[in-house]
């Protein structure tokens, strides 16, 4: 069998608390940050090869891939090094190798995108083969989770140095740089990443959407996060605290609160009913399903 002409770069680090997911860990901690990355990883490993349309490589961060990596990426898995620089020089890196080694279109994406499916990779692929040189799935924080280019596209076009990486304008400036070099470009399908939408439970829907078998470690270890919220939402509203879901203060002195809607009275822990409050200012939601319904959970701070 021919050897595919395109190929799949991801990103990755070993996963060590403290080293990975450093915004998403200060919402939930580190430990749950880096078992949510490892999930990700590990449903992604799953997921994304397809030998026969496309030969999937891991770059990893480090000098030496790490046990999970090593553990977790298997063959048709191949390991390189992402190698030093900014971000731009390593992804540019990445697809010169490609090129290098005989690969026409090349897609580079994050491992913080666990929704990302080997169907997306395909309408990648497909645009690349047809009127796109330079693909782009955006990230809903200006970023991108993905993005491609076809063979006649110059890596450093797309890879300029005045990028701001981890930015609001990532893809605006890739963007606006391939774009002045006359490439066609075509946006695809917004695929989220985890830094900050995970404790709010949007991921948690989009893990539950029907579709594809994908994300299982994902949708179990986020499961167990959302559980624990869903106990600490339930002791914000009967304990009368106020404060966002990963750090809650007690108050000064008893507040009042109240549910948006009828307060579900989970395990017997809140009383169905509902307290007012003169000005109130919403602080969060309990993610999760209760009894069959959504339940939310708004907690509302008096004006005292």
């Amino acid at each position: 069998m021919n050897a595919p002409v395109s190929r799949l770069v991801l990103f990755a680090r070993e996963p060590v608390p403290g080293r990975v997911k450093t915004r998403l860990a200060r919402e939930i901690g580190a430990a749950a940050a880096t078992s949510l990355y490892e999930a990700f990883l590990s449903d992604l490993a799953t997921c994304l090869p397809s030998p026969a349309r496309w030969d999937a490589v891991l770059a990893y961060a480090e000098f030496e891939p790490g046990p999970y990596l090593l553990a977790t990426f298997r063959p048709p898995w191949d390991l390189i090094p992402q190698g030093e620089g900014t971000l731009g020089e390593r992804l540019a890196r990445a697809v010169v190798r490609a090129r290098m080694e005989g690969r026409r279109d090349v897609l580079v994406a994050g491992s913080d995108a666990p929704t990302l499916t080997a169907e997306d990779l395909s309408e990648a692929f497909g645009a690349l083969a047809g009127n796109s040189d330079v693909v782009y799935a955006p990230a809903p924080d200006g970023g991108f989770s993905l993005l491609g280019m076809g063979g006649n596209v110059d890596p450093a076009a797309v890879f300029p140095a005045d990028v701001r990486w981890s930015s609001p304008h990532a893809l605006a400036d890739s963007r606006r740089s391939v774009e002045a070099k006359g490439y066609r470009v075509r946006l695809l399908s917004t695929v989220p990443d985890i830094d900050e939408v995970a404790v709010r439970g949007d991921l948690a829907e989009q893990l539950g959407q029907p579709g594809p078998v994908r994300t299982e470690d994902a949708q179990r270890c986020l499961g167990r996060h959302l559980d624990r919220q869903h106990r600490h939402c339930h002791q914000i509203l009967s304990r009368e605290l106020v404060g966002d879901l990963g750090t809650v203060a007690p108050a000064a002195e008893p507040l009042k609160v109240r549910a948006r809607e009828p307060v579900c009275g989970l395990r017997g822990e809140v009383p169905p009913q509902q307290l007012d409050s003169d000005r109130p200012e919403l602080v969060g939601e309990c993610p999760r399903e209760c009894e069959g319904r959504r339940c939310v959970h708004a907690v509302l701070q008096s004006s005292s």
